[in-house]
């Protein structure tokens, strides 16, 4: 019997809600982790450095060519080399939810600070789920956050990444989510080891 190797990988999936919980869309695909990621994960397992758990989400709006509705793919861009997201590159807007790396227990995280959000007063929840080689992060973003992309009260988000630390985990381009006041998103997004 040959045995079979499967490498680490994630699965992302973004949902639009309206304010009464209706699903108005919804997007779900692989996602890309980046080598960095599988760099340190390698110090941290060989003791040659401490690392961070994941322990930063964050949302941009620059995931895309032409036009929103077209996400970037390894043609234009999007590969294993990648150490931020395009937003962050580009200096375009990104939504940044940083949130307690560590538990010792299956359950939410602490929300420590958001883009638009002052210390103590976040509104955004992370919740983190490990089940076997499975690790599931729930994101969810209310209404009142996450639309400030100035002058417009609204943001088009094109990306998603989880971060180490300041070091990018992986990445996720997608179709434009319109994020304002009526709208809230929810990601799900499960990595397998």
């Amino acid at each position: 019997m040959k045995e079979q190797y499967t490498g680490m990988k994630g699965y992302f999936k973004i949902e639009s809600f309206n304010s009464t919980g209706k699903l108005l869309d919804s997007f779900e695909e692989k996602n890309l982790i980046v080598d960095v990621a599988r760099q340190n994960m390698a110090k941290l397992m060989g003791g040659f450095t401490s690392g961070s758990s994941i322990n930063k989400f964050v949302l941009g709006t620059d995931g895309y060519v032409n036009d929103v509705r077209t996400p970037k793919t390894i043609v234009n861009g999007l590969n294993k080399d990648l150490t931020e997201l395009f937003s962050e590159t580009n200096y375009e807007y990104f939504y940044e939810i940083n949130f307690a790396g560590t538990s010792s227990s299956n359950g939410t995280r602490e929300v420590i600070s958001e883009t638009d959000r002052n210390v103590g007063f976040t509104e955004s929840t992370v919740s983190v789920v490990q089940l076997d080689r499975k690790i599931t992060y729930v994101i969810t973003i209310p209404q009142t956050v996450a639309n400030n992309a100035l002058p417009l009260t609204s943001a088009d988000y094109t990306e998603a990444g989880f971060y180490c630390g300041d070091t990018l985990f992986n990445i996720k381009t997608f179709p434009v989510k319109v994020k304002d006041d009526d709208t809230i998103l929810t990601i799900t997004w499960t990595l397998e080891f």
